[in-house]
């Protein structure tokens, strides 16, 4: 499932609580930041050890550029992970602020 997180939650915090909330709550695969310089404090604060990261500016030897993986042709395994897709799928997370200051999925 996609989860898109407010960006003020990687761009304003100093503390990256309410990110790190999210990110344990979803344990994220896949990682896009789509201008990489900007929200390297946000990802130095996060495990990212088992994620890869993707970004359209700004790639590194660890983090790969988005065109390229726009431009990789899917395999079987992708066709067979879709038709594994039903209507009780989770497609996407979306968040809410939460009367605890946390934010909820």
């Amino acid at each position: 499932p996609a989860a898109p997180i407010s960006v003020p939650y990687s761009l304003m915090s100093s503390d990256f609580e309410k990110l790190k909330h999210c990110f344990g709550a979803v344990k994220p695969a896949v990682i896009f930041a789509e201008q990489l310089e900007a929200f390297k404090p946000a990802l130095g604060a996060l495990d990212t050890s088992h994620c890869k990261i993707f970004t359209a500016v700004g790639a590194t030897n660890e983090i790969m550029d988005f065109e390229k993986l726009a431009s990789t042709r899917p395999t079987e395994d992708v066709a067979n992970a879709m038709s594994g897709l039903n209507d009780d799928s989770i497609a996407k997370y979306l968040f809410t602020s939460g009367s605890t200051g946390m934010p909820k999925p």
